[in-house]
């Protein structure tokens, strides 16, 4: 009687999504050849079993597998995520962990339609399971909000209770619409994260000190552009308009 067992379990990580749902799915880069050497492929969730005969002669040396994203928003918000080309991620038996900026450039296929995350080379162990984890970081940029609504002399701040992320005032910004805004942007790059753990707010001085204007501001999203301004820190930042009116 044929036994199957467990080849590969890779376990997938992705700092943006944490514990939230996985927009992601992991497909044979060949299916037709991942048949025919007898491989089926099994995903939950973050975890990905390859599986294939036990101790069959036929068991190839590696597996090539696809990371596809359900949507545009995974690639914005992964770290070395190429919108032109697939990277390739080779995973000798020695590498237990790897991420997308061990990617090798050389030699990458050109995106097809739907974008592909990355394509992973991973060589099996002759026998037992091999165990992957494959993480992925998040696109770092700086927040700058953009205060509108308000007189050009008014003074704001933003206010971080964990004293970890402090703001610049930049420049007055003339929007589309002829409006100015007052553009203040965090000194030091955050990582995009599905669900936001900062809590900054919006202050301006008062007769009795720091007035707060806005107790909790949106967080930053995803639309990342180029940095502009006083001193760019970092070279993506993403921008978020608070109205006062």
């Amino acid at each position: 009687m044929t036994r199957y067992e467990e080849l590969l379990r890779l376990t997938l990580e992705h700092a943006y999504f944490g514990a939230e749902a996985f927009p992601m799915e992991v497909k044979p880069a060949d299916p037709q050849g991942f048949a025919r050497a007898g491989l089926l492929l099994r995903q939950q969730g973050k975890t990905v079993s390859v599986i294939g005969e036990s101790g069959g002669a036929g068991q190839p040396e590696r597996v090539e597998l696809l990371v596809i994203p359900a949507g545009p928003d995974v690639l914005e918000a992964t770290l070395g995520a190429d919108w032109h080309a697939v990277p390739q991620l080779q995973v000798p038996l020695d590498m237990e962990r790897i991420t997308l900026d061990d990617a090798v450039a050389e030699n990458a296929p050109a995106q097809p339609r739907k974008p592909i995350l990355c394509q992973l080379s991973v060589s099996l162990a002759p026998l037992g399971t091999r165990e992957v984890t494959v993480a992925f970081n998040a696109v770092e940029a700086l927040w700058a909000y953009h205060v509108i609504g308000s007189a050009e002399t008014a003074e704001f701040s933003i206010f971080d209770p964990e004293g970890a992320v402090s703001f610049e005032p930049l420049d007055f910004e003339t929007l589309p619409d002829g409006r100015i805004a007052h553009v203040l942007r965090s000194t030091t790059p955050l990582a995009a994260r599905a669900r936001p753990t900062h809590r900054f707010s919006l202050q301006e001085p008062g007769p009795f000190g720091l007035k707060t204007l806005i107790p909790v501001l949106p967080a930053g999203g995803i639309s990342f552009r180029s940095a502009t301004g006083l001193r760019p820190a970092h070279p993506f930042q993403t921008n978020i308009y608070i109205n006062l009116n």
